[in-house]
């Protein structure tokens, strides 16, 4: 607790600590005894923590969900449990004056009443980030980050004085109060998400889901398994997955969507954190469905009993075509990754039979039974990429064909990765195969995710071959973090790269500026090549899985150069660890072959005074 805060040391010829205690209509102070220093400062901290707590209860109202929640729960203790958040996660420097050395040691903690308020100024413009970030996430479909965001920000709004007072203005300039207005949102989001069922296979069951007429980008729910709710599960590109427990036969499933993400909240920001285990109140009914899993009794979405809201649809009634899926009568259509490149009718039918061999082989476990289907490079991928979880091949859809020089891009077979640990066990994910001009697969990866995909081909201002090498050069990318591929990691990065890299880590402010801003800072370091590398190692490891998504695709390029510079939007999971921010990597491009970075940086949020991401332009 005490690397918390930053210590300050006070002079005794500027103020005794008596002088101190006795403004009281100025500071706010605590005091502590102990046999060391560090005994003696904690409790200090705890007894100003208490004060603090004291001091601004009577500013904190309650909202109506919170009323209801609390059950008759004293609203003063449940004031000062709020302050507390603050104090644990947000209190980084308060003044320290020891009174009297060890052994027997008095440590004094006090902070100006002045200053209270920039805390609670602090935690409202983290709202309002919240807020923009899931506005933003929303409207790319991805619904997991969008309920996280609006969840992760009303819950600090509750812990704000007057949540009330608090609004947002949104692109059409309508203010709105949040207080109201993001239980709202969560609710439409919820209320309009539709899942069916695809196929099952045994205890697997595969699904679709979708919004607003198109499949999910992103979404995490949970289920009941016949004994317990079920560990987090990912669903990408609308695709996700049931695994029911050996000789379960149920009719129904209860399903719910993730919403709170209170175990990520300890990996992402422990602000938040501290915050959601003090706030009550918060329960969204639409997160619930019930599935029917029995097509001869496929309930229609207009006449479901299930406990959610009726807009909130979970049936069977589907069929699947090239352009889509059609559920509940109406068609959710794909979003389109054109084929690019001129690939003979003969050559996709080779590629189609090599690739339905290898599922084939992954269905049976039987990897072997397809090595001559493989180059050697190849082949060493795709045992790594079978190790990476629990693996299974979900129900296919339509092969798509790029052309890449010789080579032709395959994509893609939707497989789901279990786990045993983290906040997120099951993902899934897009493989996409390279099969070489003698009909063997190169490569492996995994794809980038249809709208992703789909945004950079749709980028004419580049030629398609242009196109197709960055969308291959990122798919690679994120697969060689996801299988720790440290060997090719470390061959595409430049002997003298540029590489700035962060980690969310809690403040440690010095001075007064802004003191109270935030308790989520990045600490940026400039790594040489081989200290990222060993970073890198030593980060692998530790993890039993990595997993990473991209989205908010911008490219630019060097004027006379093969030079790209890729802007991303990064979200970065794994079983001990997850942060979400933005990527930049300035690519040389001119062998596609063998790409080299030239600079890497990563940033938790766009800078404020630029208004952008890092770029081109800075280096």
């Amino acid at each position: 607790m005490l690397s918390l805060f930053v210590v300050l040391s006070v002079s005794i010829n500027a103020q005794t600590w008596s002088e101190i205690k006795n403004k009281k209509e100025i500071y706010i102070f605590g005091e502590g005894r102990g046999e060391s220093i560090e005994e003696a400062d904690e409790r200090a901290l705890a007894d100003l923590i208490s004060q603090i707590s004291v001091a601004v209860e009577r500013q904190f109202t309650m909202t109506e969900e919170e009323n209801i929640s609390t059950n008759g729960v004293e609203s003063s203790s449940y004031a000062q449990s709020k302050v507390r958040s603050y104090s644990q996660a947000t209190l980084t420097n308060t003044e320290r004056f020891i009174v009297h050395e060890e052994p027997d040691a008095v440590v004094g903690r006090y902070i100006k009443r002045s200053e209270i308020d920039k805390i609670f100024k602090g935690r409202s413009d983290k709202v309002l980030e919240y807020v923009g970030l899931a506005l933003d996430a929303e409207q790319n479909l991805a619904l997991d980050n969008a309920l996280r965001y609006y969840y992760w920000a009303s819950t600090l709004l509750k812990t704000l004085p007057y949540p009330d007072m608090v609004k947002y203005k949104t692109s059409d300039g309508v203010e709105h109060t949040l207080s109201s207005w993001i239980p709202a949102q969560m609710d439409n989001i919820l209320g309009g998400i539709k899942v069916s069922v695809l196929g099952r296979e045994g205890n697997d069951v595969d699904l679709f889901f979708s919004y607003q007429g198109k499949p999910v980008s992103s979404l995490d729910y949970r289920y009941f398994d016949g004994r317990d709710m079920s560990s987090i599960y990912s669903a990408k590109d609308g695709r996700g997955v049931l695994e029911m427990l050996p000789g379960t036969t149920p009719d129904n499933i209860k399903l719910r969507y993730e919403y709170q993400y209170k175990d990520q909240a300890k990996l992402y920001d422990k602000e938040v954190a501290s915050a959601v285990s003090v706030v009550k109140g918060g329960v969204r009914r639409k997160a619930t469905c019930n599935i029917n899993l029995d097509e001869s009794k496929a309930i229609p979405a207009s006449a479901s009993t299930s406990i959610s809201s009726p807009a909130t649809s979970a049936s069977t009634s589907h069929s699947s075509t090239t352009d889509g899926t059609i559920v509940d009568g109406q068609m959710v259509a794909r979003v389109h990754v054109p084929e690019v490149g001129d690939v003979s009718a003969d050559r996709k039918t080779l590629c189609k039979n090599v690739v339905t061999a290898v599922v084939s082989a992954i269905k049976n476990k039987n990897y072997a039974s397809v090595r001559n289907s493989f180059t050697d490079y190849g082949y060493d991928i795709f045992l790594k990429l079978m190790q990476y979880g629990n693996a299974r091949v979900l129900q296919q859809r339509e092969y798509t064909y790029t052309m890449m020089d010789d080579q032709t891009i395959v994509r893609s077979i939707p497989m789901s990765f279990n786990f045993k640990q983290g906040a997120i066990r099951s993902f899934v994910e897009d493989v996409v195969f390279t099969i070489n001009a003698e009909g063997k697969v190169d490569n492996i990866s995994f794809g980038l995710g249809d709208v992703a995909t789909a945004d950079i081909m749709a980028k004419k201002v580049w030629s398609e071959e242009v196109r197709c090498m960055i969308v291959n050069f990122l798919e690679v990318y994120k697969t060689a973090f996801a299988l720790k591929r440290i060997d090719y990691i470390e061959s595409i990065f430049d002997d003298n790269a540029v590489i700035i890299t962060g980690r969310v880590l809690m403040r440690k402010n010095d001075g007064d500026a802004d003191r109270y801003a935030t308790n989520r800072y990045v600490q940026r370091t400039r790594y040489t090549k081989a200290e990222y590398m060993g970073h890198l190692r030593a980060s692998f490891k530790s993890k039993e899985y990595i997993n990473i998504r991209f989205a908010h695709t911008m490219v630019q390029k060097a004027q006379g150069k093969d030079v790209f510079g890729i802007q991303l939007k990064q979200d970065y999971y794994s079983s001990n660890y997850g942060d979400s921010g933005y990527l930049y990597l300035q690519v040389d491009m001119t062998d596609p072959a063998q790409p080299v970075i030239k600079v890497r940086t990563w940033q938790d949020q766009v800078d404020p005074e630029v208004g952008r991401p890092y770029g081109m332009e800075d280096f």
